[in-house]
């Protein structure tokens, strides 16, 4: 955290846009991990205000993954745990829509698991089986061990709450 208070000092004295929107990120992110998700949605949100993905999604090659669909997709989760269910879901079908027109596999598994959690807690079941059944086909296409299990609980907790009790936590 330390260091990303330092890249986002360092960026503010800069100006450049897509340095103050990584920063903003690498700030907002560990926030959010620690469950401070007023203090993250703050940073998070600075970063969505500087994103244009016609300038900054292109950068995702070069760093690795696309920091304002990310932004998206975990300022939907702050959203979520903040009480703000409606909003958790504009940002993060926002985060899937841009990931879907990039070409950033790694930050559409982001998005489809934070907007799959959203629909979850929202009740939605068939958009929670539709952007599991997403994640799990990404996950598996581009070798991504963490976001298929993430979609596998995903999956195992529509079949809990479809019935399928043992199936699902056996999932």
């Amino acid at each position: 955290a330390e260091i990303a208070e330092e890249a986002l000092a360092a960026a503010e004295r800069t100006g450049d846009a897509f340095d103050l929107l990584s920063a903003h990120v690498q700030v907002g992110l560990p926030l959010y991990m620690q469950g401070t998700f007023s203090r993250a949605l703050q940073h998070l949100e600075q970063s969505i205000e500087l994103y244009d993905p016609s300038v900054h999604g292109s950068l995702a090659y070069t760093v690795g993954w696309d920091r304002g669909i990310n932004a998206y997709a975990d300022a939907a989760s702050c959203q979520l745990f903040l009480g703000h269910p409606d909003r958790a879901l504009v940002m993060g079908e926002e985060a899937t829509a841009l990931a879907k027109r990039g070409e950033y596999p790694i930050s559409l598994a982001h998005a489809l698991w934070q907007t799959g959690t959203v629909h979850l807690q929202r009740g939605e079941v068939e958009r929670v089986r539709e952007r599991a059944d997403e994640l799990v086909g990404v996950a598996k296409q581009f070798g991504f061990p963490f976001y298929l299990g993430i979609g596998k609980f995903l999956q195992g907790s529509i079949r809990v709450a479809s019935g399928e009790h043992e199936a699902g936590v056996a999932e």
